[in-house]
């Protein structure tokens, strides 16, 4: 497409090639800083005494996922400078959205069943 003068704009995956010559743009999300967000709005929606002792449940969409796999560390970087809030358990999901939510809610469940 490059060779024949149409504009290439590339979105959330990067490839191996020069922007300029292969492509004109590329967009995608800072995946480690989304991750810092979502950590930043946890604690601020639940505060510096949160119930159930500040336990925390991630829940990954896949496994093996690049993005995934950056939101978390970015996630978890942060939730550290939050001393109210401990990670308790995490757990990927087979990346739907019904998978997440039975996760959820087993954790859920385990959860109370130890507390």
């Amino acid at each position: 497409a490059a060779r024949r003068g149409l504009p290439i704009a590339i979105f959330d995956s990067p490839l191996d090639a020069t922007v300029g010559t292969d492509y004109i743009n590329f967009v995608a999300t800072d995946n480690k800083a989304a991750g810092a967000t979502a950590a930043q709005t946890l604690e601020a929606l639940i505060g510096g005494a949160p119930a159930h002792g500040g336990q925390v449940l991630m829940i990954r969409f896949t496994e093996g996922s690049a993005s995934t796999r950056l939101r978390e560390e970015g996630f978890t970087a942060e939730l550290a400078n939050y001393p109210a809030l401990k990670l308790a358990a995490q757990q990927f999901t087979d990346g739907s959205m019904a998978g997440a939510q039975r996760v959820a809610i087993g954790q859920h469940a385990d959860h109370r069943r130890r507390a």
